[in-house]
């Protein structure tokens, strides 16, 4: 299966959401917001939707008309030292795609 960023080779542009549970929001609860990717690199996507602490692990997804909602990149980088400052996550190779299905199994 081929699922490096969904088969986008440049999602910069695209719209996308991001789930989690962030720490300044009540315990427990799970908040979404959405973005666009401003920044791409062969590992990392960088974006301008909200997150916050507790957040890290939790998927950037898009909804696709043909898989539905897939997750693209795994948030794991608050606003930091970039230009603009952006939040980012891992982005999912076939490495790392093949890494949670090899996880997700043992």
């Amino acid at each position: 299966m081929d699922s490096t960023t969904n088969a986008e080779s440049n999602p910069s542009g695209l719209t996308f959401n991001v789930t989690g549970y962030p720490c300044d929001k009540p315990n427990g609860t799970m908040w979404t917001d959405s973005g666009t990717i401003l920044s791409v690199t062969d590992k990392q996507l960088g974006y301008d939707a909200d997150t916050y602490g507790c957040q890290s692990g939790s998927p950037v997804h898009r909804n696709y008309s043909d898989t539905g909602h897939t997750a693209i990149a795994i948030h794991a980088y608050g606003v930091g030292g970039t230009n603009p400052p952006l939040n980012r996550g891992t982005r999912i190779t076939q490495d790392v795609f093949d890494n949670i299905q090899y996880w997700s199994n043992e």
